[in-house]
Parts: C-alpha cells; structure tokens; sequence
C-alpha cells in the first residue's frame, strides 16, 4: 500500500476518534446540564429581584441571582422541603417551600413568596408574638377537666376568635399543641356549714356554703426564640369534692362542677390566662380583664355577683391583636 494512503487512513482514524471523542464530552456535558433544575423565586408574580440563600437540611447550596439557582438533582434526593432566607430591612426571613416530585420532572420550577411559606409570618411585630396561625391547643388531661371546665376553655377560644374577626384563631389537637393547658384541683376549699338555732318551740336550720380564696389559673410562655413565642403553658384550678354527674341532690356536688363553683359562667379567668401567653401583662384597671383578680382570687359563685363580675376583653387590646395578626404578604 502506497505510503501516502496509509497516511490518509491514519489521518481519518485520527480525525474519527477526535470526533467521537468531542460528541463524548458533548453528551456527557448535555448529561450534566440535564441534572441541573432551575428553581425561581418570585415576588407576587412579579420579576422582580430576591436576594437570598437557599438550604437544604441545614446545608446551604448557594445564592440567588436575580431571583434563580441551579441545583442539581443528585442534591435533591429524598428532600421533601427547602428553605430560603432573604434579608429584608435589617431581619431574616425564612420561608419553607415544599419540594413535589413534579417539580423534579422539568429543567425549571417557580416558588412564589407569601405568607404561607413565610416561617414567622409576622415578624414585622417587634414584642413578643406567635410565628403562626391557628395557634394550636391541647388538654392535658380532658377528663379530669370535666365536660364544663372543657367547654368554658373551648368558649373562651371562640370569644377571642369573635372579637378579634377571625383575626386570631386556635385549633384544638390530641397532644404536642403550641398551647398546653392542665386542669389541676385544689383540696380542703371548700365549706358546707349546717347550724340549728332554736326559737321557742321551733328550729331553725341554717346553711351556708363558703370556699377559700385561691388561685384560678396561671400561665406561662415556656419557649422563645429572640422575640417569637413557640410554646406556652396554662394551668387552671378547680375545687375537689365536686362531680358533674353526680345526682345525690347534695348541694355542693349536684351536677356540679370544680370550677362552676366558683366561676360565672365566662370564661374570665380562661381569656386572661390566653392572653398572657400573648405577652399581655396584668392592668390595675378593675374593669379588665388582665386585672390580677381574674386568676388570684376564687370566689362562690353567686348570680347577683355574677352579673356584675363579667369582664369584656379590652378593646384596645382586641385592636392590637387585630392589628398585629393581619397577614401582610412582606414586600421583599
């Protein structure tokens, strides 16, 4: 064979592997780009700009560039969620998005910020504030609360919930609640007295109940983290003796309950014990309902001294929480 042809050959082996070679490294970087998603943040539906760091489990996997990252799918294995923090006006807000299979399926997916994705979604409040609503609620131990103390807890819920126009709103759970409440009882308070005076030829029977003073509930914020309120705890007293179904026609416990005794049949004491896992403190206003009576003092129930022990919440303080709780989608 001809020197000149063995070279052509050898020319065009060359030339060959250098092209296989060249559509290897094409495919293999069509492959790469293949398992880059592109995730997109918006603003309202808008374009415009969002600063911000993206974290998946703790780790972070970069910043935003006009509102976009890369990430490659083998980082998304097994994430079900990612968080982007932005800063906004000096603070960090973090908002968790939820990953869905399909948004692994194409090259690109868009997040809109809201309030709903928005971790602390009233972080404009500077005192103290829960990050959520509904707040969540758990009875310790329902049955020992009985089935009025239950529904007074669950009145005073629904009066706060009112008043504020949905504003605020609670959701009883099982267990695990942002807000525990336990019923506990308060032994050898109360006193039912029988005395018989004579006059003359007849007698005179004479009852009289009393119970001690005590206290009716306390509460406290058991978790915090800088200004945000994550877990609180309520404690409300009955008396013992009492039994809602009990039918002996006793006077002190006939259908009665540990804590009718000595309430009005509204929720007081309940809403000032909510509304100090708020971080409302107590008022020297006898007309509020922070007023340190409706928790330190326990009193037999006595309906014309109940007409005039029934507190409304305080209108200033139904305004604050209407004002603080409004959702307000945050203009990054």
């Amino acid at each position: 064979m001809p020197i000149k042809k063995k070279r052509d050959r050898v020319w065009i082996i060359i030339l060959t592997a250098l092209m296989i070679f060249f559509i290897l490294i094409l495919i293999f970087l069509l492959g790469l780009k293949e398992k880059e998603i592109k995730f997109t943040f918006l603003l309202n539906e808008s374009r415009e700009p969002i600063e911000g760091e993206v974290f998946i489990k703790d780790i972070s996997v970069g910043t935003l560039d006009n509102g976009s990252i890369l990430i490659k799918k083998e980082k998304l294995k097994e994430v079900t969620e990612f968080l982007l923090i932005v800063t906004y006006q000096n603070e960090k807000l973090k908002f968790l998005f939820n990953l869905n299979p399909e948004d692994l399926q194409s090259d690109s997916s868009n997040f809109v910020l809201s309030q709903n994705q928005l971790i602390d979604k009233y972080w404009y409040i500077n005192g103290p504030h829960w990050t959520h609503m509904p707040i969540t609620y758990n009875i310790v131990n329902k049955k020992e609360c009985g089935e009025y103390e239950r529904n007074i807890i669950l009145l005073a819920f629904n009066e706060l919930h009112k008043d504020t126009e949905g504003t605020v709103s609670f959701r009883e759970v099982n267990e695990s609640g942002d807000i525990e409440i336990n019923c506990s009882f308060v032994e050898n308070c109360y006193f039912y007295e029988i005395s018989v005076d004579a006059m003359g030829s007849f007698y005179k029977i004479i009852t009289r109940e009393r119970i001690c003073a005590h206290t009716l509930g306390l509460a406290q914020i058991t978790e915090y983290e800088g200004n945000k309120i994550l877990k609180a705890k309520i404690e409300l007293f009955g008396l013992t003796g009492f039994s809602e179904k009990s039918d002996n026609g006793r006077v002190y416990d006939a259908k009665k309950s540990g804590f009718e005794i000595s309430d009005c049949g509204y929720p007081d004491t309940e809403i000032h014990e909510i509304l100090h896992v708020f971080g409302y403190d107590h008022r020297n206003n006898p007309d509020s309902i922070m007023n340190p009576t409706a928790e330190l003092i326990g009193a037999l129930y006595k309906e014309d001294l109940c007409k005039s022990a029934i507190s409304s919440i305080d209108l200033d303080i139904v305004e604050d929480l209407i004002q603080n709780y409004k959702e307000i989608i945050p203009r990054i």
